[in-house]
């Protein structure tokens, strides 16, 4: 994780982090007519919990899974986030 966060240059670190308090795209999300899975980890001290059920919350066909990680879920669970997605994929079937 350190590795992927040091290959971001500081201030686009800084911009990403002011945008999760000022962007909200949930009028967006729910115009979405497909099915949406939210993976969230459940020690991310950036992004709060609340997202993840605001966005699981637009709409129909969401699901909210709770990965037991730091902020950057598919970097450091890839093969529990890859399984998430797999059996997500598989209920759509």
């Amino acid at each position: 994780m350190r590795d992927a966060i040091a290959s971001v240059r500081p201030d686009v670190l800084t911009f990403r982090l002011r945008q999760l308090g000022v962007v909200d795209v949930r009028p967006e999300l729910a115009q979405l007519n497909c099915p949406l899975l939210y993976l969230r980890a459940r020690r991310d001290r950036l992004v709060p919990a609340m997202c993840g059920a605001r966005v699981v919350a637009t709409g129909t066909r969401r699901s909210l899974i709770d990965v037991d990680t730091g902020h950057l879920i598919v970097q450091s669970r890839p093969v529990e986030s890859a399984q998430h997605v797999d059996d997500f994929i598989r209920t759509l079937a």
